[in-house]
């Protein structure tokens, strides 16, 4: 299952702060075993409910670190089951990115 992910660059965006490669992994043993990269380019990462404010229970939303240093989001079990899921809003990476979470049984890509 992918999932969507952001990991540190070194590279410096004109606001001053870092900027994060963007985009969604498949993780095994704690570790990215396969990556979509959307891009490298946002300064920023925007989390916001879009579609289902009145009844998305906050505790879907769950963040982990990879041990090659990868910052996973994702829904546990029981909010998957309830039709949750997180992507990013658009297929490239903007300087500022919004990662959203969906009410649906299937995740869109």
């Amino acid at each position: 299952m992918e999932h969507p992910y952001i990991k540190p660059t070194r590279r410096v965006h004109d606001s001053g702060y870092r900027l994060f490669e963007i985009g969604y992994c498949e993780v095994e043993g704690a570790r990215v075993a396969r990556k979509r990269v959307l891009g490298e380019c946002s300064d920023h990462i925007w989390v916001r409910s879009m579609g289902c404010l009145g009844d998305a229970p906050i505790e879907s939303l769950n963040i982990d670190l990879t041990r090659d240093g990868y910052i996973r989001f994702f829904v546990h079990d029981e909010g998957r089951a309830k039709g949750y899921h997180l992507k990013w809003q658009n297929d490239i990476a903007l300087s500022s990115s919004i990662l959203v979470l969906e009410a649906n049984n299937e995740p869109s890509r």
